[in-house]
């Protein structure tokens, strides 16, 4: 299984008219190329990242079907959706990055309770089942 991420930086103040275009984008190549072979999901930059940063991601089973979803984005049907995100993009920050998923490809069934002081202290108990490698500890906030 493989991660693939296509991240960009957006233009100041241009997020959510980005954010509207790639959801469009995401919807047509789910109907008409392999991306639909992917599961997928688009995050932005929150804490230790600027909210310019956009992370377009999917998730595949093999590299071929990605290799054929890239190729097939010079589909007609695609233009539109990358000429109106051109002028959003800062110029040289958009790549592709690919990371293969290591573990097990066990589903994860996982509950976690967090508990937040003003001290700065931070206590949690994670509970379930759930394979190495496959899961993400969230981030927190501290107030104080």
């Amino acid at each position: 299984m493989y991660i693939c991420q296509w991240s960009l930086q957006i233009v100041f103040g241009k997020q959510k008219q980005a954010l509207d275009i790639m959801k469009e984008w995401g919807a047509e190549k789910f109907r008409s190329s392999r991306f639909s072979k992917s599961k997928s999901r688009v995050c932005v930059g929150h804490i230790g990242e600027s909210p310019s940063l956009v992370i377009d991601e999917y998730e595949f089973e093999n590299l071929d079907d990605f290799t054929m979803a890239l190729g097939e984005m010079g589909q007609p049907q695609f233009k539109q959706y990358s000429e109106a995100m051109a002028p959003l993009i800062i110029p040289g920050t958009q790549k592709w990055k690919v990371f293969r998923v290591v573990g097990s490809d066990k589903i994860i069934d996982m509950k976690c309770n967090f508990f937040i002081f003003h001290s700065g202290l931070c206590h949690g108990s994670i509970s379930g089942r759930f394979p190495a490698f496959r899961f993400i500890i969230p981030v927190l906030f501290f107030t104080g």
